[in-house]
C-alpha cells in the first residue's frame, strides 16, 4: 500500500484521538512515503514531528484545526492582539514586548546525523551525516526519522536540517 505524507499525518492524528475535521493537510505537497516504522510507544507528537522533519513541514493551530503546510509557505501569522502595543506598563516604563536575540553561532552544530531505514538494504537501519566544517565536532545531534528512504535522500535531509539551523540564527521572542 502506498501513501503520501498527508495521508500518514491524518492516520497518525486520528490514531492519536483527533477527528479528520481537526486536521488540515490541503497545503501539504504530495510526498510519497515508501515505508514508516510504527511503534506504539512513540507519542503522537513525536510521530507528527518525524513527519514534519521528513516532509519539511510546519504546523499551526488555526481555529482549532491543526493545519500543516510546507516550510516557507506561511501566508498568515496569528499573533495575540495584546502583543501589538509598543510598550507595556506605566507610561514612563518603556519595556518592549518583543525582543530579538542573535544565537551564538558556536552553539549550533557543525554536523547532524540522520538515522533512517535504507530502501537499498532491505530496510536495514542506515545513517547519513552532513557537516559544515571539516574540523572537530563537539556534539552531533542525531535525528531519528522512522521512514524508509534512500541514502541520498537521507543525506539531503541531513544537509537541509543542518542549513536550516544556520538560517535560524536570529530569534524573536515575546517578553
Amino acid at each position: 500500500e502506498s501513501l503520501t505524507i498527508s495521508e500518514l499525518l491524518i492516520r497518525i492524528c486520528t490514531r492519536g484521538g483527533m477527528s479528520e475535521d481537526e486536521v488540515d493537510v490541503t497545503r501539504v505537497p504530495s510526498i510519497p512515503v515508501y515505508g514508516y516504522m510504527v511503534n506504539d510507544q512513540i507519542s503522537t507528537i513525536k510521530q507528527i514531528e518525524s513527519c514534519m522533519t521528513y516532509g519539511n513541514l510546519n504546523v499551526q493551530d488555526i481555529d482549532g484545526v491543526l493545519t500543516f503546510f510546507e516550510h516557507g509557505t506561511e501566508t498568515e501569522y496569528f499573533i495575540d492582539i495584546g502583543y501589538f502595543g509598543a510598550y507595556e506598563g506605566e507610561p514612563g516604563n518603556k519595556e518592549p514586548l518583543i525582543e530579538f536575540n542573535d544565537i551564538d553561532k558556536f552553539g549550533l552544530p557543525n554536523e547532524i546525523q540522520v538515522k533512517f531505514y535504507d530502501i537499498a538494504r532491505d530496510l536495514q537501519p542506515g545513517t547519513r551525516r552532513a557537516r559544515i566544517q571539516p574540523d572537530i565536532v563537539e556534539s552531533t545531534p542525531i535525528i531519528d526519522v522512522p521512514f524508509a528512504m534512500t541514502a541520498d535522500e537521507a543525506t539531503i535531509l541531513a544537509q537541509r536540517l543542518l542549513w536550516t539551523k544556520r538560517a535560524e540564527l536570529r530569534l524573536c521572542k515575546f517578553v
